[in-house]
């Protein structure tokens, strides 16, 4: 679904595996192609550690025929000898539009959006290059795509920008 539709948004309820195939489809494309950038975004930075973490687990019990070689690892990030990486960021209250502005992103995740504070702000800044580098992935045959996933926060307050995005998606409208 998202290696066709690209941009989605996915509204999910706990506990049911949602992020878990995000996370495994996202290793199915560091491993098997070359320069995808990866970039998560969670509530706080430890979800968005823990999603890294789960990444590299899933890298590392891959059998030995397939596991890629690490450049460099750490809990929050990791370069592949393809080239491809992940890294993740929390969004910092005190400069929110900084959070992955201007980074060479081809993949972008957004996880529990609907519970992540300023992420408007943070898109705002982060758009613009995602936007060009997608297009630039696209042309060069690059994985690219941006899902928003998250659990509902309400309509209003720190889940309304989620909340928009969602009800734009079902109306079948852009909602990047």
């Amino acid at each position: 679904f998202i290696q066709d539709n690209k941009h989605v948004v996915i509204l999910k309820s706990r506990q049911i595996g949602i992020s878990t195939i995000v996370q495994a489809y996202l290793v199915y494309l560091v491993v098997f192609f070359k320069n995808v950038s990866v970039g998560v975004i969670s509530k706080d930075a430890g979800e968005a550690t823990q999603f890294a973490k789960v990444c590299t687990s899933m890298l590392e019990y891959l059998p030995k025929w397939m596991k890629p070689k690490f450049k460099k690892s750490t809990e929050q990030s990791f370069i592949l000898s393809n080239g491809s990486k992940l890294q993740v960021a929390a969004i910092l209250p005190s400069n929110p539009q900084k959070t992955f502005r201007g980074r060479n992103l081809t993949i972008l995740v957004l996880d529990e959006a609907a519970h992540c504070q300023y992420i408007e702000q943070a898109w705002v800044g982060m758009s613009p290059a995602l936007v060009t580098n997608q297009k630039h992935a696209r042309q060069n045959g690059i994985p690219y795509a941006t899902i928003i996933l998250s659990t509902p926060n309400k309509t209003t307050g720190i889940g309304k920008w989620f909340f928009e995005k969602y009800k734009t998606a079902l109306r079948g409208e852009s909602a990047f």
